[in-house]
């Protein structure tokens, strides 16, 4: 019989990282274990090392590239049973942030709209909180935040008041 006793689990690697999907099986008798990418299998290449070391079967994907982002698929089968497992494997790159445009201190008229604008990425696209003097900012029918795909967070204020004064500021986590 087959036990798995680790599954395969998601990996976020950094671009130009090696990233490393790993599967722990005890079986007799021992698996042949065959790795797939977008139905395509792996063998060892400059690119993919396939190792077993024990009970443990892992793939390492070498100096990773966005093209390496998807599902892998993994099969164990020794002869008497078999199973599969998927994990998500992403690659991204650090996480950043622009700069707003304007930079820093903005100004603006009472009773005017004005916007401020943050673009952050990472890989995966971060949840963007804003806080206004330390205290977060919810959005409201004077205050309103959008999100664009390519991660810019951007606070728009409507008829800004006296009040609106102080400082702003969104903070970037991922999920």
């Amino acid at each position: 019989p087959l036990n798995i006793t680790q599954s395969l689990t998601e990996q976020n690697v950094l671009l130009g990282q090696n990233g490393t999907l790993q599967i722990t099986c005890d079986a007799f008798p021992v698996p042949k274990v065959t790795w797939f990418f977008n139905d395509t299998e792996l063998k060892t290449s400059p690119k993919h090392k396939v190792e077993v070391k024990q009970n443990v079967f892992s793939l390492t994907v070498n100096k990773c590239d966005h093209p390496d982002t998807g599902i892998y698929r993994v099969l164990v089968d020794n002869g008497i049973d078999h199973t599969e497992q998927t994990a998500k494997f992403n690659v991204g790159v650090k996480p950043k942030v622009e700069a707003p445009k304007p930079a820093n201190d903005q100004t603006c008229t009472i009773g005017q709209d004005t916007q401020i604008s943050w673009k952050f990425s990472g890989i995966e696209k971060p949840h963007v909180t804003w806080f206004f003097n330390g205290q977060p900012l919810e959005a409201n029918e004077r205050f309103q935040i959008t999100e664009t795909e390519d991660g810019t967070s951007t606070l728009s204020i409507h008829k800004a008041q006296l009040a609106d004064k102080g400082t702003y500021t969104a903070k970037a986590t991922n999920p």
